[in-house]
């Protein structure tokens, strides 16, 4: 995996504050696409989803639509299959939010790849977000 981070300006204060041996080896770029889905697209895309699949991400989901704070626990105990799906109901928006979750708690090097993988997620959704035109 590339050992970049695309983070915002919060989030590399996060990521600044976390232990050395976590920071080491990673190069942090500057998230500063901002294209992020309205609570109207979301509202549409939650209305799409199959999370019913999945009933242990509920609560996930309504922390994050209420903009709750999540914990990095909620995060690890989505299954992984359900992960497609999920991503796309919350967009780039919930994504910000699950990675703040992580940086917040991150302890091992495994938490911060998690954080490239979210971060890089973001950045295609961001960008594809980018390119769309509602008009």
């Amino acid at each position: 995996m590339d050992a970049t981070l695309l983070l915002t300006t919060p989030e590399q204060k996060l990521f600044s504050a976390l232990p050395e041996n976590l920071r080491e080896g990673w190069t942090v770029r500057e998230e500063s696409t901002d294209a992020f889905e309205t609570d109207e697209q979301l509202h549409i895309r939650a209305g799409m989803a199959e999370l019913h699949r999945w009933p242990a991400l509920k609560p996930l989901m309504e922390q994050i639509v209420q903009g709750k704070e999540l914990t990095a626990d909620q995060v690890k105990d989505v299954p992984e299959e359900a992960l497609p799906e999920l991503l796309f109901t919350i967009g780039a928006r919930g994504i910000a939010m699950l990675m703040v979750a992580l940086l917040s708690q991150a302890k091992t090097d495994e938490d911060i790849q998690a954080i490239a993988a979210f971060g890089h997620l973001r950045h295609d959704i961001l960008e594809t977000n980018a390119s769309i035109s509602y008009a």
